[in-house]
Order: structure tokens, then C-alpha cells, then sequence
């Protein structure tokens, strides 16, 4: 079992170290390859020489993968566990080989690298709603907002031990439930060899790792009406940690796992389920806005048009005959103003608070004028006259 683990491992390392050597078109460089991808992830001093490491985790776009080979693509997102070690461990060969010579010397002792996705992942793209049993083990895309945010904690990954007895020097490695490789061991370190001397610990020798743990609560807009949102937290680790806070909108690709919990000292058959990390992406507006390809031609065509404002304005709200300038001023309302920044310092912001109504209430074609206006805009709120009065008073 353990050489049939070895060999299909070995065979997904050759596939993906396939991956990294082909070229990709891309907007502005048609031979684009992984290797020109790799010079992001440092800065680059006055003399062309890398002078700091930003990030040790490559981002692989999921329409590469699916370009080069769909199978493989279902495979990662199915069995992340048995994937992406080994898409990691070819993604190290593949710098150690010669790609990126400056990277490759600023890794230094610590040869690690990780494996980032991004793009659009179809079912797998989640709300914390969404989330069941089926999904356990596998990649999802959560969608959502930003909670809560734990502090940054070092977390062991290899501890350092000396025995003034024997003269040597041993390490040991540590794995809990969100690793994905190896069983998990335990987190204490050992105070005796195997001969029963005791070891000092040298803890500056020692490698931890950031850990933090974000909850993240279903969008508004997706959410139920009448019902409470839902939330899911993840675990970040590494270089994620800290790249959002509470109140962000933020898509979080990361394989969803199942952590065994024990009540009065014993393992509960209930589990809790936690998104282990693997890449994070702040949302938007742009971001949230998806289009196909034909909606997006037809977009530029529409641009193109002189009499666009009026095609605005008759579109919205047909149901009601004339009224062409209350039509074309709720189309421009609705797209809101141009954020602007003067000379003297003073900045003037694009959004605006609410839509306005002027005149009767009992107007019959008002609430026909509000509801294309409430179905345009995702995160409208309606208010009334009556409400505002009270709030004023």
C-alpha cells in the first residue's frame, strides 16, 4: 500500500512538473510560463539582486490547469490531501532546477514553498451555508465576511533537542489534523532519548510557523430572508495570516476538514469542521460582478452607442408608460457619481446613500418605479417617509 502511495505521488509530482514548464497566453504576453510567475513572489533591490522574500506561495490560475489538463484539475480539487504535496514538492525541484536562481538562494535552509489557487471553481464555490458532510476532504471557494480574527500564534513544526550526556543533537518533527501529509503527532516535546538522558531544548534552533484562526459569515445577499446567517471557520497559516479583517468580503480557497472533539474525555462521533487555507482574495466590486464572454461584448457594444442613457432609461421600469426623465435620472442614480480628489486636498466620494423619491406616497406608479430600482441594486434598503420622520424626531 505504502509503494503504490509512493508511485502514484512520484506520478503527480511528473504531471504537474509538466505543468510548470508550459507556456500559457496571457493579456500582453502570449508565452507567459510559471517560471516569469515565480519573480512575484520577492522584491527586487537597486541592483537587480532580490532583496526580500514576500511570499513563499505560488498562485496557480485554475483555468491554467483546466487548459492543460481537466482530469488532473478534478483530481486536485477532490483529492487535495494526495495533490497538492506533491504539485508543492515540483514546484521546489522546479526552482532548485534552475527557473529562478534568486529565489531559489533566498529560500535558504528552509526549502518550502506552497501552492496558492485562484479562478473560478463552479460548484465548488461556497457559502458557509453550503457547507455538508459531502464536501469534507476537498477544495471548496467560501464566500463570505470576515467576522472575527484571532491573534497570530507561532505554532511548532520542528523543535531542536541537545543531550550533554551523549553529545548529539536530535529533531523532531510535529503534524496536527490540518497537515496534509502524515499522520498527526503529538505537540509535546520530549524530555528524554531513548536511553533516558535528558535533552535540553534549543529553542532558537527550533521552526514555528504563524497560525490564525478568522470566522467567516455567508453574504447578506445570499442569505435566506427571515433566517440567521451561517458561519465556518478557517484556519490560516504561514503567509496568510493577516491579510484580512473583520468586515472584509473575502473568497478563501482551502480544503474543509473534519477535527475529532472529545466531551468528559472521550472522542465525540460529532466533529467539528474547520477550512484549512490555502489561498485568500479579497472581493470587489469588480471581483463579485461575474460575466460570460458574450455579455461582456455585448457591454462594449452598448458603450459604443450614442442614445445609451435613453436605452437606460426605457429599460428600466417599461411597464410604465412615459416619464423619460424620472426613467433616465434613477439610471444615473443607480450608477452612481465619480470619485474625485481636488488639488486643495478635499475628496469627493462616488457612492451615494440612498435612492430618492420626491413626491406623493400614494403615487400608484411609485412602488412600479422602486421595484426595478430594489432588483438592480444588491444591497439596497428600503425605506419610507414615515420612518425617516420618526428618526428625525
Amino acid at each position: 500500500m505504502g509503494d503504490d502511495m509512493g508511485e502514484a505521488r512520484i506520478l503527480l509530482k511528473r504531471r504537474f512538473a509538466d505543468f510548470l514548464d508550459r507556456d500559457f497566453e496571457m493579456p500582453g504576453d502570449p508565452n507567459w510560463n510559471y517560471a516569469k510567475g515565480l519573480g512575484d513572489l520577492y522584491s527586487t533591490g537597486d541592483e537587480g539582486k532580490g532583496s526580500k522574500l514576500l511570499s513563499r506561495r505560488l498562485l496557480v490560475n485554475e483555468h491554467h490547469l483546466r487548459q492543460f489538463d481537466e482530469t488532473l484539475l478534478l483530481r486536485l480539487l477532490r483529492h487535495p490531501a494526495e495533490c497538492l504535496p506533491a504539485f508543492e514538492d515540483a514546484l521546489l525541484d522546479f526552482v532548485k532546477a534552475g527557473a529562478d536562481a534568486t529565489l531559489s538562494k533566498l529560500l535558504g535552509e528552509r526549502d518550502e514553498l506552497h501552492i496558492g489557487l485562484k479562478g473560478d471553481f463552479g460548484r465548488k464555490e461556497l457559502s458557509p451555508r453550503d457547507l455538508s458532510a459531502d464536501c469534507l476532504n476537498q477544495l471548496v471557494c467560501l464566500f463570505g465576511i470576515v467576522t472575527k480574527c484571532s491573534l497570530v500564534r507561532p505554532k511548532i513544526v520542528r523543535s531542536a533537542h541537545y543531550c550533554d550526556e551523549t553529545k548529539a543533537s536530535t529533531t523532531r518533527d510535529y503534524r496536527d489534523v490540518t497537515a496534509l501529509t502524515g499522520l498527526p503527532t503529538g505537540a509535546q516535546y520530549p524530555q528524554k532519548d531513548d536511553a533516558g538522558n535528558l535533552l535540553t531544548t534549543e529553542y532558537g534552533l527550533c521552526h514555528y510557523r504563524d497560525n490564525q484562526m478568522i470566522a467567516i459569515q455567508e453574504l447578506p445577499e445570499t442569505a435566506p430572508p427571515g433566517q440567521l446567517p451561517h458561519s465556518a471557520e478557517v484556519i490560516l497559516e504561514d503567509d496568510l495570516v493577516d491579510q484580512v479583517k473583520p468586515g472584509d468580503r473575502v473568497a478563501i480557497v482551502g480544503v474543509y476538514k473534519a477535527m475529532a472533539g472529545k466531551m468528559s474525555g472521550m472522542t465525540s462521533g460529532v466533529f467539528k469542521a474547520v477550512v484549512v487555507g490555502v489561498s485568500v482574495q479579497k472581493l470587489t466590486k469588480e471581483s463579485l460582478m461575474k460575466l460570460t464572454v458574450e455579455e461582456s461584448q455585448t457591454i462594449r457594444q452598448l458603450a459604443d452607442r450614442k442614445d445609451i442613457l435613453t436605452l437606460l432609461g426605457n429599460s428600466l421600469a417599461p411597464s410604465i408608460f412615459g416619464h423619460n426623465i424620472i426613467k433616465r435620472g434613477l439610471a444615473l442614480l443607480l450608477f452612481g457619481g465619480l470619485e474625485k480628489n481636488l488639488k486643495n486636498g478635499t475628496h469627493l466620494r462616488g457612492d451615494i446613500n440612498c435612492l430618492l423619491y420626491v413626491g406623493d406616497p400614494v403615487w400608484p406608479s411609485h412602488p412600479n418605479f422602486a421595484a426595478p430600482a430594489r432588483n438592480i441594486a444588491p444591497l439596497h434598503i428600503r425605506n419610507t417617509t414615515r420612518n425617516v420622520a420618526a428618526s428625525m424626531l
